[in-house]
């Protein structure tokens, strides 16, 4: 490209020599120029031929158009002298008189008029890295000069000087500004002019500022101390000098003459300085602050001098700097708008925008951090994207993250802390900071994903940010606290005591240097509380719980009036009263930290469930329940819907309960109604997101269709799972706050998509009871929900420690009836019929001999089962103790949740006909039978076949639509870890649940599930009912059959087929499964786990 560049230029200027000047003046001539320029210099030398070409063509130009060339002459004269004095022949000869006149005589005159002329075209052409070439052609004329006080070796001294000032500044490397410290060094020996003083000082403080080595700040404020004193200065140099000193002064610890003097300088004249010498003694008295904590009053000041120099292009960012000071001195309304103006001022180009936008994402994160509003979060972060490398970034997400946990946003602060620590060097200051911050973000990303490598490197990361902290630093005390939090983690983790007695240690040694009043003296007291209840704990010792107290209420004191943060101090205080046995006075403390609005909804949570517990030990029932209930109605909070479904469940997976504690509590309070509203509000969150929404929208469309379309837009938004950014999920979240709240606002609408109450219940047990059974560590019971009411039927032989024994066993025993040898499949069928046994006597018996249901009645009743907890696992339908069953007393059905149950009901059955037969099974197990099971419906219903390679994902999700009734002979893949990723198993690829969940089937009414432990979840998040089955019923199918274990292949196709049977005989198909199902248990009593598994979900 250069040698082209070169040739079409030299054309063009011998064309215009021949009498042709069009080549020259094309606008193409001035574009190839401005290319062949970036060839000037290779990094060691200069090229002659590019700078010929260049430099003869805007001769030419100029010669031809003159003040129209487009550019300054300046730019040919600089090309062409710097070409004269390296080669005068490839200049125009009649050019040569014009440089001739400016020669200075001699070989060291030669040498300094050439390096004159590089530095110039380093700044005409833009190119700094030109400059080290001006510089050795200058050291060369003032070696040739040598030592001799000759005026123009001293000139030249001093430009040397200036261009490895200028050297230095463009590469910010510290050799250049060591040669500058040298040479300005060595004018003074000639020269020592006050100028000179203050122009090596400023290079000193540059050397200090990066090494931190005292030495040069010495000889920098001896420089300042006489230039301060000085005659030679007007009193505006004087006391721009002395504002200089002042700076120093602070940066070499000389504390009590610095301050004097910032005193006596604020005291005067504003005028008597510039806006940029008042804005570098207030960034001198900012970073006094950081190292002191003394007051930022002088700071501000400096700082509101600075400010009111307007109009220069730094101005903007001075204000930036204002607005920093004031958020940290806490006036965040000042402080927001002081950045606002800061970004109004600052042009998108400017240099100082990056500075400047900056300061408002941390102003507006620090605001967001005294009064909690998201949306100054949300534009905190981002502005703080736009910067290159932000700390801040990353605890703004961090921050985001405690308010909604979305692990997409920790795992970027991660990955922002990482950036970090991969650009700047270890010897940074910002070094053991950043470790700091990834340790904190490391620690949270074990609690969510039990990551033991991220808690290993947390520790490691607390450990080195600390040790990286001198002694008497400012943040010393957090970086202990982070690493007492990365120990605490690590000690829940191993329980190993030595953890823990480094952990005591590190909170004892954070609150020791914590200053009085801080925010950082609060938290840490919280901390120190926290561990001490640990250690009690460990050690069963009363004082450790007696100081825990002490210092928990400490922290308490220590937090400023209105700080939603103390709500995390009151959390820990009350936890430790427990310990201490002040019962009552623990419950009052919980009770207040659950009420602070602005505090974070977790720790809302936590201390609703401390609050609610206490009740509960006390027997103090209303207490129990507001508490717990409350708790429960801040579910939505904590698991808010912008999150991916994936976070909700991971926040719900930790919420221990509350919701059956709070309906526990409910029933002990005589309050079965609250006690079922309260149940029904905490548990199936993910589904009730989906059915609320989907059922109340065709209310509102009927009165305001304009509402129902932006409420139907930002749901679909909110919908597609893993395709949205954070950030667009946060503004989603903001708008569906903004929308829900247009919509109450209407008449009879002040409720939309509030939770159900009990008389919006009463309508799903109009074709017979609802049983929702409670299992609570304080009370067992049935709530049945009947058309005149709740009835409480009480339990007594089911507790919650008696199921955490049987189901795991008796999911073990499920496994070796179809996996042990012949002796160990009996023992298993044996275990399946003895929890039945229990099932029966325990739980289903009682309540449906208090419902007055005898056996063998005419037509056996319907009811709806609908457990909680672990009881989601066995099958209540089946249960049965020798001659007494529930498959005689009752035809049974399953529903998630009432809400589930009525939503289906209020959808009538379609008039449209069509099956999918779908058989399939990939792998090496084979499904002999399913294909017999689909072809019979292809037989019996004229159904559509899918089978094999023609049950594709593909295929499958297009046929759907078609076909009301959906039959799947085929594996299925049930995840109790991620039980979002329960699958079935077609040809290609898995059909999974999110995908089946977002179906809109308006027409579907039955989806046979031949598969296996299709409606079995989680144990951790039992109540949310996330498998297959549950995906079906919400992509809209009335009716859903399935099973709770793994089921025989031929067992599954008789069921099939007699189902079918049943309902081509017109019964629905609760009472076809129930007949095919009472059958089979005649034809094999002994073999429980064949027959007990099928279950069907809807009316």
């Amino acid at each position: 490209m250069r040698d082209e560049l070169v040739r079409s230029l030299q054309a063009r200027t011998a064309a215009a020599a021949a009498g042709d000047p069009g080549p020259v003046l094309a606008d193409e001539a001035l574009v190839e120029a401005e290319r062949l320029q970036e060839f000037i210099f290779d990094g060691t030398q200069l090229d002659l031929e590019v700078l010929q070409a260049v430099g003869v063509l805007h001769s030419a130009r100029w010669g031809l158009l003159g003040d129209q060339a487009g550019y300054s002459p300046r730019a040919a004269t600089v090309l062409l002298r710097l070409l004269y004095l390296l080669d005068r022949n490839g200049v125009p000869e009649g050019l040569w008189p014009l440089f001739d006149q400016d020669l200075s005589p001699g070989e060291a005159g030669r040498c300094h008029d050439l390096a004159m002329a590089i530095a110039e075209l380093a700044s005409v052409s833009g190119k700094p890295d030109i400059y080290p070439l001006a510089v050795g052609w200058l050291r060369l004329a003032v070696d040739t000069w040598g030592d001799t006080d000759d005026e123009r070796r001293l000139i030249a001294l001093a430009t040397l000087a200036d261009l490895t000032k200028r050297t230095y500044f463009a590469s910010l490397e510290p050799e250049w500004l060591d040669q500058a410290i040298e040479v300005l060094r060595q004018v003074r020996e000639s020269v020592d002019t006050v100028p000179l003083s203050l122009n090596l000082a400023e290079m000193l403080h540059r050397r200090f500022d990066i090494t931190g080595d005292h030495e040069p700040l010495t000889e920098e404020i001896a420089l300042l101390r006489a230039a301060s004193q000085s005659t030679e200065l007007d009193d505006q140099a004087r006391t721009e000098a002395q504002i200089r000193l002042a700076s120093a002064l602070l940066g070499a610890g000389e504390r009590s003459e610095a301050m004097s003097m910032t005193r006596r300088l604020l005291d005067g004249p504003a005028d008597r300085a510039t806006g940029v010498h008042w804005h570098n003694l207030s960034v001198a008295l900012s970073n006094h602050n950081v190292r002191t904590g003394e007051p930022l009053a002088d700071a501000i000041e400096s700082s509101r001098r600075a400010v009111t120099f307007e109009g220069t292009p730094a101005t903007c960012e001075w204000r930036a700097h204002l607005a920093m000071l004031l958020a940290r001195a806490g006036d965040l309304d000042d402080a927001v708008t002081a950045a606002r103006m800061a970004m109004a001022e600052c042009p998108p180009d400017s240099g100082h925008r990056q500075t400047v936008v900056h300061s408002a994402g941390l102003v507006l994160f620090l605001r967001y951090r005294q009064f909690g509003v998201p949306a100054e979060l949300d534009e905190a972060i981002v502005l703080l994207r736009t910067v290159q490398v932000s700390l801040q970034l990353g605890a703004a997400l961090r921050e985001r993250y405690a308010l909604s946990p979305d692990l997409a946003t920790l795992t970027e602060a991660i990955q922002v802390y990482r950036r970090i620590l991969g650009e700047l060097p270890r010897t940074h200051d910002h070094w053991p900071q950043t470790q700091a911050n990834l340790s904190v973000a490391l620690v949270a990303h074990y609690r969510h994903t039990d990551d033991e490598e991220s808690l290993a490197e947390a520790v490691d990361l607390a450990r080195n940010a600390v040790a990286g902290t001198p002694a008497g630093h400012t943040d010393l005390g957090l970086r202990l606290m982070n690493l007492g939090a990365a120990l605490g983690a690590d000690y829940e983790r191993t329980e190993d005591p030595a953890t823990l007695r480094e952990e005591l240690e590190v909170g004892r040694r954070a609150v020791a240097i914590a200053s009085p009043g801080t925010w950082a003296r609060q938290r840490l007291l919280a901390n120190l509380g926290a561990t001490l209840f640990r250690l009690g704990q460990v050690t069963d010792d009363p004082a450790a719980f007696t100081e825990a107290v002490d210092v928990t209420r400490e922290a308490i004191a220590a937090t400023p009036a209105g700080d939603p943060n103390v709500a995390f101090s009151l959390l820990n205080h009350a936890v430790a009263l427990i310990a201490a046995s002040e019962y009552l006075q623990a419950l009052r403390v919980a009770q207040a930290a659950a009420g602070i609005e602005l505090a974070a909804p977790s720790v809302r949570l936590r201390a609703c469930r401390v609050w609610g517990q206490v009740a509960a030990v006390s027997e103090l029932w209303d207490e129990a329940a507001a508490g717990f209930g409350q708790g429960v109605r801040l579910l939505p909070l904590v698991a808010p819907r912008n999150l991916r479904s994936t976070d909700i469940q991971g926040v719900l997976s930790k919420m221990d309960a509350v919701h059956v504690n709070a309906a526990a509590s409910a029933i002990w309070a005589d309050d079965p109604d609250s006690a079922l509203e309260l149940l029904e509000q905490g548990r199936g969150i993910l589904s009730a997101y989906e059915l609320d929404s989907r059922t109340e929208l065709t209310d509102l469309r009927a009165k305001s269709p304009k509402l129902a379309d932006e409420m139907t837009e930002v749901l679909a938004a909110l919908d597609v799972q893993g395709e949205l950014s954070t950030d667009q999920r946060h503004a989603l979240q903001s708008r569906w706050t903004s929308v829900l709240g247009r919509i109450r606002e209407l008449k009879n609408f002040e409720h939309f998509l509030e939770p159900p109450s009990i008389k919006d219940f009463v309508a799903a047990a109009e074709d017979g009871p609802v049983i929702t059974v409670n299992v609570s560590e304080f009370h067992c019971a049935a709530l049945v929900l009947t058309t005149k009411g709740v009835q409480v039927v009480p339990l007594g032989d089911l507790s919650l420690e008696d199921l955490e024994t049987r189901v795991p066993a008796f999911l073990e025993a499920l496994r070796l009836t179809g996996a042990g040898d012949l002796v160990e499949q009996m023992d298993a069928q044996a275990y399946v019929r003895e929890t039945l046994s229990w099932l029966w006597n325990a739980v289903t018996g009682p309540i449906l001999d208090a419902l007055g249901y005898p056996p063998e009645a005419d037509e056996l009743p319907r009811v709806w089962w609908s457990p909680t907890g672990l009881l989601n696992f066995l099958p209540l339908h089946a249960a049965g103790d020798g001659d007494q069953c529930a498959l005689d007393r009752v035809v049974s059905s399953y529903t998630p949740s009432i809400r589930a149950l009525i939503r289906s009901r209020s959808r009538p059955p379609t008039e449209k006909t069509g099956v999918l037969a779908v058989a399939v099974s990939p792998g090496e197990v084979k499904l002999p039978a399913a294909h017999a099971e689909a072809e019979s419906l292809v037989r019996m219903h004229n159904a559509t076949p899918l089978f094999d390679e023609n049950a594709t994902h593909e295929n499958v999700l297009k046929a759907l639509p078609a076909a009301p009734w959906a039959h799947f002979a085929c594996h299925a893949h049930n995840d109790p870890a991620t039980p979002g990723q329960s699958r079935l198993l077609l040809h290609d690829r898995p059909l999974r649940v999110p995908e089946i969940s977002r179906l809109r089937m308006a027409d579907a009414e039955l989806a046979y599930l031949s598969a296996c432990s299709t409606a079995s979840g989680t144990t951790v998040l039992a109540d949310e009912a996330i498998h297959i089955v549950s995906a079906f019923q919400l992509a809209g199918y009335r009716h859903v059959v399935g099973t709770l274990w793994s089921i025989q292949d031929t067992t599954a196709t008789s069921l099939a087929d007699g189902f079918y049977t049943g309902l081509d005989q017109g019964m629905s198909p609760a009472r076809s499964l129930h007949t095919v199902v009472r059958r089979l248990r005649q034809e094999r009593p002994l073999m429980a786990s064949d027959w007990a598994g099928h279950i069907h979900v809807g009316p």
